[in-house]
């Protein structure tokens, strides 16, 4: 469809040109730029609308048409006459205008490219009540260092995290969730969110049993403020060592659901003992 559509307007112009020739307009080959120009802004106009993106080019296409027809009356003029002289010189501004203006837009469509990049980046790969990586880019991440990188997976849940919700509001859940991922980007390794109140973070030559330890340490402020504490399922890799993301993410949950069933026995204990 698309080619043949080229065809018919290549075919529209050809035989414009043809009736300029036949005619014999004065400055025919300007004239013919001109009425190109005119068409390129026509179509931007009813195509396009006038968009605040894109007045830039629609004032540099009109420029641009404005040197055109300059350039037209310079073909038909005495160059040696005043108003020859006149429209040779303002024909060249307005050309260079045009040219400037068009440039300035390509360069703005260009940053807005880049920053609509950036936000589509952001939706897809970013939490975005966190800022951590979410569970595609874990996945992503986990599909790249599976096969030929070793390190260690830790598989993090919040504990009491629903008691938060349900005594103080979503809004503080919220705000504790964000002071989780701060404690976690803070230990070196990647963070990502999983969902709800699980976490994962991957480290590569951190010893994992230290790094545990000092998140435990750094989420005391949080236990005492909320309640919540981490259970914290470990889980090491090696290249080959597991198929897939799934199935390391699987051993990390287990090894962190034991955690978590220790801390609910400690937690009864410390309550029957009271």
């Amino acid at each position: 469809m698309l080619y043949w559509h080229s065809i018919f307007w290549i075919g529209i112009l050809i035989g414009i040109r043809g009736v300029i020739s036949w005619v014999q307009i004065p400055g025919g080959h300007d004239f013919f730029g001109l009425l190109i120009t005119c068409l390129l802004l026509c179509y931007a106009w009813f195509h396009l609308g006038f968009r605040s993106e894109l007045r830039s080019f629609l004032l540099g296409v009109s420029l641009y048409l404005i040197a055109g027809v300059l350039d037209w009356l310079d073909g038909i003029f005495n160059p040696d006459s005043f108003e020859g002289q006149l429209v040779n010189t303002l024909d060249d501004l307005f050309f260079a205008a045009g040219i400037l203006f068009i440039g300035l837009a390509f360069i703005r469509v260009m940053l807005e490219r880049d920053k609509l990049e950036q936000k589509l980046y952001q939706k897809a790969y970013l939490d975005e009540l966190t800022e951590l990586g979410n569970r595609r880019a874990l996945f992503e991440q986990l599909e790249i260092v599976l096969p030929s990188q070793s390190g260690t997976l830790l598989y993090i849940d919040v504990n009491l995290f629903k008691q938060v919700n349900d005594q103080f509001g979503h809004d503080r859940g919220d705000f504790v969730l964000r002071e989780c991922a701060g404690l976690l980007k803070q230990c070196g390794g990647l963070a990502y969110r999983l969902g709800g109140d699980e976490f994962v973070v991957l480290l590569s030559e951190e010893n994992p049993t230290v790094i545990c330890e000092q998140l435990q340490q750094s989420v005391q402020v949080l236990t005492a403020e909320h309640g919540i504490s981490f259970s914290i399922g470990i889980a090491p890799f090696a290249p080959n060592t597991y198929e897939n993301p799934d199935a390391l993410l699987a051993h990390a949950d287990q090894e962190m659901y034991a955690a978590k069933q220790r801390f609910r026995s400690q937690k009864h204990l410390m309550a029957r003992t009271d």
